[in-house]
């Protein structure tokens, strides 16, 4: 037999005990009532949470399939405004190969593209999310004078 100071600590409490011995059967039915649907109330959420992760699944499938297929060039970074992702739109408009690595992009870090306003570096840098697109035509002659896009041929 344990003794008194370890019997309190393995029931998590000598007087929740004593009172739940003490409920009437109507209390007990309530309670088992409320569990019940608590448990119900879980496995709902749960429910829920499974198809909401199904929904995000095949949302990031279409997402990819846009971004992969788009005639516009796209290019994704994080919030230290690193390229994460280029699709092969993007490199072709500047004429780089598939081939190339994301860390070899020569747009690799957007706060050193000469090209990108220093409003939007700005706001980035606070963290702020933002849109930025780059108009065309681009020139690609001050590119190669800075050496910025190493491009075949």
């Amino acid at each position: 037999m344990l003794p008194e100071s370890e019997l309190e600590n393995a029931s998590g409490s000598r007087e929740n005990d004593m009172a739940d011995k003490y409920k009437t059967k109507h209390e007990l039915i309530e309670e088992l009532t409320q569990m019940r649907e608590r448990v119900s109330e879980l496995e709902s959420t749960e429910t829920e949470l499974k198809q909401a992760r199904e929904a995000l699944r095949e949302s990031e499938i279409r997402f990819k399939a846009i971004h992969a297929h788009s005639p516009i060039g796209i290019v994704l970074r994080d919030h230290d405004g690193t390229v994460v992702h280029s699709n092969r739109s993007a490199l072709d408009m500047v004429g780089l190969s598939p081939d190339v690595g994301v860390d070899e992009l020569p747009w690799s870090n957007l706060f050193d593209d000469p090209f990108v306003p220093q409003e939007a570096k700005d706001c980035l840098a606070q963290g702020k999310s933002m849109r930025y697109e780059q108009e065309m035509p681009f020139d690609f002659a001050e590119c190669q004078r800075l050496g910025l896009y190493r491009t075949e041929g």
